[in-house]
């Protein structure tokens, strides 16, 4: 059955074209007033189905989000479907670059059945802003909200642009059978540490086993560092930098994705850069400096993985002098935390070394190992511009 369905969504496709800022506008609308029109219904259905389950929650989680989500979306979709330019290298000029953001075909949706509403008609929501038409397997847990969410959508359109297909693990296997590329959203955040820890494991294999493109949208920066091949680092909807999990953790582009990857967490000391050598604020701490980057910002950041911090007990000339404030055994590692002025520096150290909660120790840092950021905008001095928009 989903293949038949499939088949005939691909050749409405492939015969009307791609639809204009207008029509995508009119698809939103229909589908915003269809929700809003029926939330009375939608909630007793879903009540229905849990057990019980209060309007109020489901209009304020599922309702809302999306009918405020077609209204964003046809407000900006026309913005969206234009072109942009790209910058054209030396060599090519001068020829001109852009970018035409074009739909993709059909894109399938298999849902949950935690908040049936909206984890299917928010991906729906993206899915008609770009174009494309679609394919819904709600869940099998939510029978009665998935047979409102067949009748609800074929009521405002064809099903050669939308539709659902109804039933157990089987469909949706068929339905996932021939994608080319999978989209999981936090599929395991639920799950407990051991078992998070297996599911990766099998989740690559599985990927390895397909052949096929996964994109998987993760919060957990552990779990995107073990699982992907190339990862894309985003803040506030824009990427920061795309590159291989080793190349972001070595050599990443800004403080935002120094910071964010990373356990512990990198240090970060401000200081000023002042005739060729570094001077920690607040610190006797200076470092011979060689930038040979073009101008740079006289305040920057210096800084490093808890791994890279060599630490040795009493006070050395040249190294970074503290005091231990805090020893966190991990059984194969050591946390060293040390008081260094206004600071908290980690060190990560292998084994279960012994130090004593005041004890004066000296922080010495490789210079490979240093990396500096500009304290205006965080961008890594040294760093070659990897902001693009493109995966």
């Amino acid at each position: 059955m989903p293949d038949a369905i499939l088949a005939r969504q691909r050749a409405a496709f492939m015969h009307s074209g791609f639809p204009d800022a207008a029509a995508r506008q009119s698809d939103l609308l229909k589908l915003e007033h269809a929700v809003h029109a029926n939330q009375d219904i939608i909630a007793g259905t879903i009540s229905a189905d849990f057990g019980n389950r209060s309007r109020a929650e489901t209009v304020l989680s599922e309702i809302l989000p999306v009918i405020a989500a077609c209204r964003h979306a046809r407000r900006h979709v026309a913005s969206w479907m234009r072109p942009r330019r790209r910058a054209v290298g030396l060599n090519f000029k001068p020829a001109t670059n852009r970018v035409t953001y074009t739909p993709k075909g059909v894109i399938g949706v298999v849902s949950p059945w935690n908040y049936p509403i909206f984890l299917t008609l928010g991906p729906l929501v993206d899915i008609l802003a770009a174009g494309n038409g679609c394919m819904i397997k709600p869940s099998e847990l939510t029978p009665a909200t998935g047979a409102l969410l067949a009748k609800l959508l074929a009521d405002i359109f064809s099903p050669e642009q939308v539709a659902v297909v109804q039933g157990d693990v089987a469909i949706g296997r068929a339905l996932m059978r021939d994608a080319a590329c999978y989209l999981m959203d936090d599929p395991i955040s639920a799950l407990d540490a051991r078992l998070r820890e297996e599911t990766r494991v099998e989740l690559k294999r599985l990927q390895r086993e397909i052949g096929h493109t996964l994109i998987y949208v993760t919060h957990d920066q552990e779990e995107a560092m073990s699982v992907a091949d190339r990862m894309a680092i985003l803040e506030a909807g824009s990427i920061r930098q795309i590159d291989t999990p080793q190349a972001i953790y070595d050599a990443p582009n800004c403080r935002y994705v120094a910071a964010l990857i990373g356990a512990p967490s990198m240090n970060f000391i401000p200081g000023a850069i002042v005739a060729d050598r570094f001077q920690a604020d607040g610190l006797a701490w200076a470092l011979p400096v060689s930038l040979a980057t073009g101008p740079t910002p006289a305040q920057v950041e210096i800084a490093f993985r808890p791994e890279d911090a060599m630490l040795g007990r009493g006070e050395a000339g040249e190294g970074l002098n503290g005091a231990v404030l805090s020893v966190e055994p991990l059984g194969a590692f050591t946390v060293v935390v040390v008081a260094c002025g206004p600071h908290a520096v980690k060190a990560l150290l292998t084994g279960q070394p012994r130090f004593s909660i005041g004890e004066p120790v000296a922080i010495a840092v490789a210079p490979e190992r240093r990396l500096f950021f500009d304290r205006a905008d965080g961008r890594r001095i040294g760093a070659e511009a990897r902001v693009s928009e493109s995966v």
